[in-house]
């Protein structure tokens, strides 16, 4: 996310987004920050909640469907695959920068395995779940447009192909990230570039690469697949009613909560997307403003600082609350949450297929 090789520093007198030779007015010293308390009652309250509530509810996920795997689908694998991409995300994204507010100092400048694993694991991890939703999707509108050769075209066997070849990809493609950041090599040991070359090729080739990879062909393809699933479901219910009622209420819950996964993806991720979009235009506005009005530059950093902790809070929802849509539209996901916490047996039927 932004809080890696993009986070606007304000703690010094130079700038950490670009270098600059302007000398500062003496004795000048850093405005008040209007939107302060608002970026601190983010990180203080909403990622802790959004970790705890995520780590918890991607394990009971996990350890349901776990019990349940000798009757596992198509379904089931996806998830726990999902399940496993958004806690390592969680761990390594948005509990290494809470974890760096409470200590007043980011964690990825006090450690530089952290520095590249930070960066490179949550970006891996968002393009992994992204392509899974993906995956989700075009298994459910197989579900409906041709439902009598899902298990035909959708087998277990194709599935964790998939999946496998995702992770592979994910993980080579994002390799770069290894080798490209780390501590710069001046004084302030910040999280950084490696060179000067490989902050040109990730502010202007990568940064758009990242975006097409993570959501935005991840986002044309959900979108029109839920549309025509959405359409074929309304245009079918009243067909679908009259045969086999249970199987069909089920399928369509099941294929709503993957609607459902996917609007919380779209929305969560849609304003991240577009803060990056027009984060060069920021750079270049606060480059201008560095030499010419000091106080001005100050406020628009807070500003841009400001927004920058409400995308991110925004886009952390997305790994954090896929439980909730599980047991609001999983009657039996409730019953084995149910058993659980019981200490009872698991059930003899799927969760979700």
């Amino acid at each position: 996310m932004f809080n890696n090789t993009t986070s606007l520093d304000t703690s010094s007198d130079t700038p950490q987004l670009f270098n600059n030779d302007c000398v500062l007015p003496e004795n000048w010293t850093t405005a008040p920050f209007a939107y302060g308390e608002v970026d601190s009652l983010l990180d203080t309250i909403s990622l802790p909640i959004l970790f705890v509530f995520g780590i918890f509810g991607n394990t009971f996920t996990v350890v349901i469907l776990f019990r349940q795997k000798g009757h596992w689908h198509t379904l089931e694998r996806f998830l726990t695959a999902l399940a496993f991409s958004d806690t390592v995300l969680l761990i390594f994204d948005v509990l290494v920068v809470w974890l760096g507010y409470i200590r007043e100092t980011e964690l990825f400048d006090d450690s530089e395995i952290i520095c590249k694993l930070h960066l490179y694991l949550s970006q891996t991890c968002y393009q992994f779940s992204a392509w899974i939703l993906v995956a989700l999707t075009i298994e459910r509108l197989l579900s409906v447009v041709v439902p009598h050769k899902l298990r035909d075209i959708v087998t277990t066997k194709r599935v964790n192909i998939y999946i496998t070849i995702l992770v592979i990809l994910a993980f080579g493609i994002n390799s770069h990230l290894i080798f490209g950041t780390g501590h710069d090599e001046g004084e302030s040991n910040k999280c950084w570039y490696e060179s000067d070359s490989y902050e040109s090729f990730y502010n202007i080739a990568w940064t758009w690469i990242e975006l097409f990879i993570e959501f935005a062909i991840p986002f044309v393809i959900i979108l029109f697949s839920n549309v025509i699933l959405l359409y074929k479901l309304s245009k079918r219910q009243k067909i679908l009613s009259q045969t086999k009622g249970l199987n069909t209420g089920r399928n369509q819950r099941l294929t709503l909560m993957v609607v459902m996964l996917c609007i919380v993806f779209c929305v969560s991720m849609s304003p991240y997307v577009l803060c990056k979009l027009f984060w060069e235009s920021w750079a270049d506005n606060l480059h201008q403003l560095w030499c010419v009005d000091k106080e001005e530059y100050d406020e628009k950093v807070d500003q841009y600082t400001w927004i920058v902790a409400i995308t991110n809070a925004v886009s952390y929802i997305n790994p954090s609350i896929n439980f909730i849509l599980y047991v609001i539209s999983g009657s039996r996901f409730r019953g084995e949450l149910k058993a659980l916490f019981l200490c009872k047996q698991a059930g003899n039927k799927n969760v979700f297929s």
